[in-house]
């Protein structure tokens, strides 16, 4: 997630990130710690970037419909508390199992 105009400039507060991850376990109904905040950074822009991390509640992997239905972040159906501001979603590659990867 990219944050465009987030309200702190300070990294080092847990209770910050916190209430972000609360924030995504309660909108998408996932079981504590099956998200994680990683490698939050700020780039030449002052956008916050952070990664967001998900850990499949059943299995080892996602399936399609978990991915396009259930975690859809890029379509601005999901509002981050008001501190982090507008932000857009890029989403890396999920390689699922047994997948061509050509």
């Amino acid at each position: 997630m990219v944050f465009r105009a987030p309200f702190f400039r300070v990294l080092t507060d847990n209770s910050v990130f916190q209430s972000l991850l609360v924030d995504v376990w309660k909108k998408y109904r996932l079981a504590l710690g099956s998200v994680s905040i990683q490698n939050p950074s700020f780039d030449g822009n002052s956008y916050l970037q952070v990664e967001l991390k998900f850990c499949p509640s059943t299995g080892i992997y996602f399936n399609r419909s978990e991915i396009l239905t259930d975690l859809d972040l890029s379509h601005k159906n999901y509002k981050p508390p008001d501190i982090f501001g507008p932000f857009y979603f890029n989403a890396y590659p999920y390689p699922f199992p047994g997948a061509n990867q050509n």
